[in-house]
């Protein structure tokens, strides 16, 4: 799908890579009708796509179903599609991290409550193109780690916004 490296989008750091971390993560694009599922973050003041890192002994399905609990208190996606990977070069902080990405959506057996990580919770973005400005005017890239965050729920929504079926009603 997409390498995210300071700076540019093609990873120029690979032959020096030596000593560098590798961190897995699962994240989603979740639909409710043409509504995108996004975790506003209370503490960071920003809004991003729900999911995280992989912990050992978890595989991606279990990891994502984790996250989606913690970050936005939802449980029972249904249709659960991979859509990519995500690469980001951290290179300040020798790290690789690679996001396996899926697609899913709210169902008959979804449940939503309150998210189980403090500080977070489930907003809506109307849209996919209205996630795609909430996520632009919400994570300001005042870090290291939100400069990543921003460039890659980015780059996730206009993917998955180029692959929906363009016509009447399509999330899009």
């Amino acid at each position: 799908m997409v390498a995210v490296e300071e700076g540019a989008l093609l990873p120029s750091v690979l032959p020096n890579m030596k000593n560098w971390r590798v961190r897995t993560a699962a994240r989603c694009v979740i639909t409710n009708g043409q509504q995108i599922a996004m975790q506003r973050l209370e503490t960071e003041d920003a809004t991003k796509l729900p999911g995280g890192g992989v912990q050992h002994g978890e595989d991606d399905s279990r990891a994502l179903e984790r996250e989606l609990l913690e970050e936005i208190g939802v449980s029972g996606v249904s249709d659960i599609d991979p859509l990519g990977v995500v690469f980001e070069f951290r290179r300040s902080w020798r790290l690789v991290q690679i996001s396996r990405i899926f697609q899913a959506r709210i169902g008959p057996e979804s449940w939503i409550g309150p998210a189980t990580e403090e500080g977070s919770s489930l907003t809506w973005g109307e849209s996919p193109s209205a996630a795609v400005g909430i996520l632009e005017a919400s994570i300001v890239p005042d870090t290291y780690d939100k400069r990543f965050m921003l460039v890659r729920d980015r780059e996730i929504m206009r993917h998955f916004i180029s692959t929906q079926v363009s016509m009447p009603g399509s999330a899009t």
